[in-house]
């Protein structure tokens, strides 16, 4: 077959004048049933897990393509050149991420069509139809800084001085010789705005060890749990990296990918956000319950801890959004850097009031600005719902039964309806098609994967686990004495291997559909994977002390230092992550050829800068604009974070990658 990506030599073509252009092109062959080569094309593109290879990616110095087609007779150039030809599958990035791509296409366009038809005829005998995506001329690999670059340096300069200033106060307000200074709270609600942002008080605040009572040993696995899951996100998100950039040995993933077991693998992978959702389900209604017992029925409460939680997650949001949108592009220095770089900044330009709404995953979710953001969307939207749910349950407290009923019964109808009536597979393949162009057009992706309602079942089932705890630990007899939690503990396992074993059966056959049975299973599936979460979250929270449950609650190995402040930097590890790979892929040469060494130095990197860069904006941004929220929100009645008391109220609920036990 064609080589899936081939590159001329950029360096050489940038070096060879000075209006030199390289583009990248998207070649579609065209069908030929007549051709043998054509017949291996379709063969080897049949299943998911595969490229499309018959849509070729090549990077053309456009120098060496006029220089071809001058050497032609008028004749040969009109029996090179081939017209567009229609085909039933999205091969291109739609155009208005690329404003001056059609001036590249009228210059060059006609060249280069010419120019890769007659290499693929003479070579392979086939033809094809090529279209420019994309254009770097010599004079365009570096740019002018505009209005949102100097904005984004003038915002770190400012956090910078913040911090500087902050800490300078912090130490002329500390008395002489107290070494547990910085660990206390200051009385006046001014002073404590003021040291917000002191470097010293907050990395104390990241630091500091939780009160040893008893919700707090009882909730002890949650930040191992956190930076366990956040570490295969990482790492599932860089094989998806690596799938969407160009390599010399596509054969290698395709081989990797077609394995029953990486096929099983990769149907677990995208469930580790449901992880955080029952996490922040669990929280919501641990909180919840224990801040409004006693209290009368207060609507006041919801839109504070709506508010609340709008606010705790915007600051570092908006820090990243800033740098996509403006010195990104800076980072890159690979010819198809543009589909990590360029890409988002035009699309992170145009949308991002979207992803502050929080309704990215349903409005608009094609080209998608921050994709892996769809998470904080519909962990946002869970979240209003299930304040909404406890609020009515505090006010109507006979409701519980018919709401949590109606709620578990969403988490199971959503996933089943869309699989039916969107004719989609139960279970999430291996889309190698789909990570060619960002999953951006993938529609198992925007209709199933990113919407809100197929992932509910967790934080529901994390929000009955909350309620279950409370009423346990009013009568510690009554989960020993339960048959059905006893019936779940022995049925999580085979659950498990029953709802995901069958992976590869939706990869290797082509199953009609739409299909009621798919759906069915669609909905059991994300069922079986909720009730394993919250059976684990009970056996770890009530085991007895002689089994290793207890044992690891009571031992507080799940306590360490680094997991306690790996765990507090989860969330800015999550949003920051996506950009540190995308940089480091677009450096990443088009020559270079996969390997399991290249995905170990991808990973170390991408993981040490996130943490780092996490640790800073903790440091200056997350904490101090929390201090200062928390503080105008509550007028400073209660303690801040750092005082050793556990804040019991609303506010504190915040989105599961960051929402703990308030110390």
């Amino acid at each position: 077959m064609p080589v899936l990506h081939q590159y001329d030599s950029f360096e050489s073509c940038m070096r060879s004048k000075p209006l030199a252009r390289f583009c990248v092109v998207k070649t579609v062959v065209k069908p030929n049933n007549q051709s043998e080569i054509w017949r291996i094309i379709e063969k080897y593109s049949k299943y998911s897990y595969q490229y499309r290879h018959s849509v070729l990616t090549r990077g053309v110095c456009v120098e060496s393509c006029e220089k071809l087609v001058s050497e032609m007779s008028v004749a040969q150039r009109e029996l090179y050149y081939q017209k567009k030809f229609d085909v039933n599958f999205k091969y291109i990035t739609n155009d208005w991420l690329l404003p001056s791509i059609e001036a590249y296409r009228q210059e060059h366009g006609f060249v280069v069509n010419i120019c890769e038809n007659y290499k693929l005829q003479t070579t392979y005998n086939l033809s094809a139809y090529s279209e420019i995506e994309y254009c770097t001329t010599s004079g365009a690999v570096s740019r002018q800084s505009d209005f949102w670059d100097i904005l984004f340096w003038l915002v770190l300069i400012f956090l910078g001085l913040l911090g500087i200033c902050s800490t300078y106060c912090d130490v002329r307000l500390a008395k002489s010789g107290d070494l547990a200074y910085y660990q206390k709270p200051l009385k006046d609600p001014k002073f404590n705005l003021l040291t917000a942002f002191s470097i010293r008080r907050n990395i104390h605040r990241l630091t500091v060890a939780p009160n040893d009572d008893q919700l707090q040993r009882d909730l002890s696995f949650l930040d191992a749990l956190r930076v366990f899951t956040m570490g295969i996100v990482i790492y599932s998100h860089v094989l998806i990296g690596e799938r969407m950039v160009t390599n010399q040995n596509p054969e290698l993933v395709e081989i990797t990918d077609s394995s029953p077991v990486m096929q099983i693998i990769a149907s677990i992978c995208p469930f580790t956000v449901n992880i955080f959702l029952a996490i922040s389900g669990l929280l919501l209604s641990l909180f919840f319950i224990k801040y409004t017992a006693n209290k009368r029925f207060n609507l006041n409460h919801l839109w504070l801890g709506i508010v609340n939680r709008y606010l705790r997650s915007f600051p570092v949001y908006l820090m990243v959004m800033l740098y996509v949108v403006s010195v990104s592009d800076m980072l890159q220095f690979s010819p198809s850097a543009y589909r990590f770089m360029v890409f988002s900044k035009a699309v992170c330009r145009s949308k991002w009031w979207i992803n502050f709404l929080y309704i990215s995953n349903y409005y608009q979710p094609e080209e998608l600005c921050l994709i892996h953001t769809w998470y904080l969307s519909a962990d946002f939207q869970l979240f209003v719902i299930g304040l909404i749910a406890m609020m009515v349950m505090w006010r109507y407290p006979q409701s519980f039964k018919w709401l949590m009923g109606a709620l578990f019964g969403l988490g199971f109808a959503a996933p089943a309806i869309r699989t039916y009536v969107y004719s989609l597979d139960a279970m999430m393949p291996i889309s190698n098609k789909g990570h060619s162009m960002r999953l951006w057009y993938e529609r198992l992706y925007i209709d199933f994967y990113q919407t809100t309602d197929v992932h509910c079942a967790s934080y529901f089932v994390g929000m009955f686990v909350g309620i279950i705890y409370h009423k346990v630990r009013q009568n510690e007899k009554l989960l020993s004495e339960s048959k059905l939690f006893k019936t779940l503990q022995y049925l999580t396992i085979p659950l498990l291997a029953i709802f995901f074993l069958p992976a590869p059966i939706f990869h290797q056959l082509s199953i009609p559909k739409p299909s009621l049975w798919m759906g069915i299973f669609a909905g059991m599936h994300r069922w079986a994977f909720a009730i394993s979460l919250g059976v684990i979250f009970l056996v770890y929270m009530f085991s007895a002390a002689g089994t290793l449950f207890g044992w690891l609650r009571e031992s507080k190995i799940l306590q360490n230092s680094f997991i306690r402040v790996s765990g507090r930097l989860s969330f800015s590890i999550y949003l920051i992550h996506m950009s540190v790979l995308e940089a480091v892929l677009a450096n990443h040469h088009e020559a270079m050829r996969l390997s399991a060494a290249l995905t170990v130095s991808v990973l170390c990197s991408v993981t040490l800068l996130t943490y780092f860069l996490a640790f800073l904006a903790f440091v200056f941004i997350e904490k101090p604009l929390d201090i200062i929220f928390k503080q105008l929100l509550i007028g400073g009645s209660r303690k801040p974070n750092g005082t050793g008391n556990t804040q019991n109220n609303v506010s504190a609920t915040k989105q599961s990658l960051t929402v703990r036990p308030k110390v």
